[in-house]
């Protein structure tokens, strides 16, 4: 359940050992300086819309493909 390198738990795809991280994250989080907790809540919004602002890119290139086998055959 605790896991000695939270990556690891990422890359290997431990869904309940990243509950738990995310769980005991967000009660550190929630006792810490509202100074700081505001600046860290503002750094994750700006990330999150950076990611969307990319999907959202990438989601207007789908149309587009893969022109004339560019990149190799489709399937």
């Amino acid at each position: 359940l605790i896991t000695h390198n939270p990556f690891v738990a990422f890359v290997e795809g431990s869904g309940l050992q990243i509950l738990f991280l995310s769980i005991i994250m967000g009660l550190a989080f929630s006792f810490g300086r509202r100074e700081v907790v505001s600046q860290m809540t503002e750094f994750a919004t700006e990330v999150f819309e950076a990611f969307i602002r990319v999907m959202n890119f990438l989601v207007l290139l789908m149309p587009i493909g893969n022109p004339s086998g560019l990149f190799g055959p489709a399937f």
